[in-house]
């Protein structure tokens, strides 16, 4: 009875620390590994649950910062979005910190591209449409 008790304590420990230790980064705006033709107006970052986000940057390609009013948040939200400076043709790195609501540390980056440059099939429907 005693290993009993002993093996569903520890299944339920990890059960929920695997419940808890799972969350993921699930939607960014823009989109990893993004090529925009313009400025996002908006960084947007949607996690698999809700999370204390601890730091957000954003990076150029020089790996200077570029301030967009980023504050570590109190409350852990699930979503997190801020409004963007007009930023210039290159890439930028986003590097994210957040604590799971178990105090679980996690961390991560990704990247996006503005080109200025626009897709030639856009450019053509566009101009098929205006005839």
């Amino acid at each position: 009875m005693k290993l009993f008790k002993t093996i569903l304590i520890t299944t339920t420990a990890m059960i929920a620390f695997s419940a808890t230790a799972h969350v993921e980064l699930a939607k960014t705006i823009p989109a990893e590994n993004a090529q925009l033709t313009n400025s996002p107006q908006q960084l947007e970052l949607v996690y698999s649950s809700p999370v204390q986000m601890v730091r957000a940057k954003l990076l150029n390609a020089d790996k200077q910062s570029i301030n967009f009013g980023f504050r570590p948040s109190a409350d852990a939200l699930a979503e997190y979005t801020w409004k963007l400076p007009a930023l210039k043709e290159g890439k930028y790195t986003i590097d994210w910190v957040v604590l799971g609501q178990d105090g679980h540390k996690m961390s991560g980056t990704y990247q996006f591209k503005i080109t200025g440059e626009k897709n030639e099939k856009m450019d053509h429907q566009q101009h098929n449409h205006n005839h």
